[in-house]
């Protein structure tokens, strides 16, 4: 506690007080603690500070109210971290008569380093080089604040915790900021409303669990690279920014990614109720699940090299997009099931699935007005699948509609059962073919008609085909190659076990309404017993 000579004022007969001593700043990255000897004596009321950008400029005051005589430092919070600031304190008697101000002393902001305690960001934050967060360190970067570097990048590696939580009103922003996550857990967002621009901010994570919620990446590059982590982003738009990842499993929710990629090995994605608009995935030995989301002129490829791989598809809308499913080596395994989507408006093949191993399963799908290559693609080595229930219509190809070839060695059996395969113009609707052993195919309760082009092709009659309850009518050809064909109606007539050549009595094939008149003769007149 400082002694001070008592100065006497002749008008006002009050003692006026001299400015504390050892008036010191400590600086911190938006914070500057300033200390001082307080003054003693029953006539001082406390303390006023003032600021300035220069040594020689003009000094504001910062506090509203003289801080209290007994407390002898105050934190000041910049706005801006990266300019040197100067301070000057005066004491304050009990009557408010303020006396002289201290000499000017100066602190520089912190800019780099290491963060090794509970730290908050606020404002504007200037990084001049890297960061980092130690383990018992803990940033907190409030809503509204702005992390910039000039030049480059910078890298904020976090060993310890960082909470970056805006506000819908205010977003935090990143510019030319690397965050890097080593092995962070954290069950709650971790960024919130935040802002990541250009090529110079990304989010590397490594054996990390973290949330990311109601952020914008824009122009970012790559901006999610991932290694052995799992996380989730829900809520956040991703323009131009990718996500890279390996060994990790990724939870994409209500996201809108435009011009992006998401690149992935050996993980688990899982995406939902997301809008793709030019954007592409692409996976090595990966499990997807893609639930509720809309494509259009976005494409998903999923290669099977040396694992085992699950893929659902599911209730999506694919416009002007396309799915490739591919096995690439033998032993690998894949299990496809691909159902209720809204597959349209594709330029180019729409769907394929090359699998030497694998299951396969189709269903409940709409396929309109889709034109290209193959419209669906099915060849496996020694795998089995079902094309079913699915409404498959309108589309124009130069090429084959549905193929479905086996190849190599092994056996395997393909159904297409209860799906209605109209008013397409392709050379051949459905093409089967085989290579080397022996493999069948079962096609059971379909409406084939009014098709431009073969309705059915057996390639050299390889295939050991069944045809049951089924309607082929109004094709511009019947079948080339052997078929078992039993209770169907057929153009053409056709020996077999309950075969009719009537018409079918469609209530409006025009308006591609395929359901049956109440007087078709293919009412009743096909068979439960499907088992032959």
């Amino acid at each position: 506690m400082a002694n001070y000579d008592l100065q006497y004022n002749a008008d006002l007969y009050l003692i006026v007080l001299p400015p504390p001593e050892n008036f010191t700043g400590v600086p911190n990255w938006c914070m500057v603690r300033l200390t001082w000897d307080t003054v003693s004596g029953n006539t001082i009321e406390g303390y006023n500070i003032y600021i300035s950008d220069s040594i020689d400029g003009v000094y504001t005051l910062i506090n509203d109210q003289p801080i209290l005589s007994d407390v002898g430092y105050y934190d000041y919070t910049l706005q801006t971290n990266g300019f040197t600031k100067y301070f000057k304190i005066s004491s304050v008697n009990n009557e408010n008569i303020e006396g002289d101000l201290s000499e000017s002393i100066v602190c520089e902001p912190q800019t780099e380093g290491s963060i090794s305690n509970s730290t908050i960001w606020s404002g504007n934050i200037y990084i001049t080089g890297d960061v980092i967060i130690e383990s018992d360190g803990f940033l907190t970067i409030n809503a509204g604040t702005v992390v910039n570097y000039d030049e480059g990048s910078a890298n904020i590696s976090v060993i310890g915790e960082i909470f970056a939580l805006g506000s819908s009103a205010n977003f935090i922003t990143f510019k030319n900021t690397n965050i890097t996550l080593n092995d962070i857990e954290s069950e709650d967002p971790i960024f919130q409303y935040c802002f990541f621009e250009d090529s110079g901010s990304k989010i590397n994570c490594s054996d990390s669990n973290f949330e990311i919620e109601f952020c914008e990446f824009v122009n970012c590059g790559q901006v999610v690279n991932s290694n052995n982590s799992t996380f989730k982003i829900a809520n956040s738009n991703f323009d131009n920014s990718s996500i890279l990842a390996s060994q990790s499993e990724i939870e994409l929710t209500n996201l809108d990614i435009t011009g992006s990629t998401i690149t992935s090995e050996l993980s688990s994605i899982n995406t939902s109720s997301c809008n793709y608009s030019g954007s592409s995935i692409s996976l090595d030995d990966d499990d997807i699940y893609v639930q509720n989301c809309n494509f259009t002129g976005s494409s998903i490829d999923i290669d099977s090299i040396e694992h085992y791989i699950n893929v659902v598809i599911t209730d999506n809308d694919f416009g002007s997009s396309a799915l490739s499913v591919y096995s690439a080596n033998d032993g690998n395994y894949v299990s496809a099931t691909i159902n209720n989507n809204f597959i349209h408006d594709s330029g180019s093949s729409p769907l394929s699935v090359i699998g030497r191993f694998g299951t396969f399963e189709f269903s409940q799908n709409i396929i309109d007005n889709c034109c290209g290559g193959n419209i669906i693609k099915f060849n496996s080595f020694r795998g089995s699948g079902s094309i079913s229930n699915n409404f498959i219509c309108n589309n124009i190809t130069s090429s084959i509609l549905i193929q479905i070839h086996y190849s190599d060695n092994g056996s395997g059996n393909i159904i297409l059962e209860n799906n209605v395969i109209c008013n397409n113009d392709s050379p051949i609707i459905i093409q089967l073919m085989r290579q080397n052993y022996p493999h069948s195919a079962t096609i059971i309760n379909n409406t084939i008609s009014y098709n431009q082009g073969l309705a059915i092709e057996n390639v050299n009659s390889d295939i050991d085909l069944s045809i049951i309850n089924s309607i082929l009518w109004y094709n511009q050809d019947f079948i080339v190659g052997s078929a078992d064909i039993i209770f169907s109606n057929l153009q053409t007539d056709i020996e077999g076990e309950g075969n009719i050549s009537e018409e079918p009595n469609f209530i409006d094939y025009l308006s591609t309404n395929f359901y049956l008149d109440s007087n078709s003769p293919c009412i009743d007149s096909g068979t439960i017993d499907v088992r032959r």
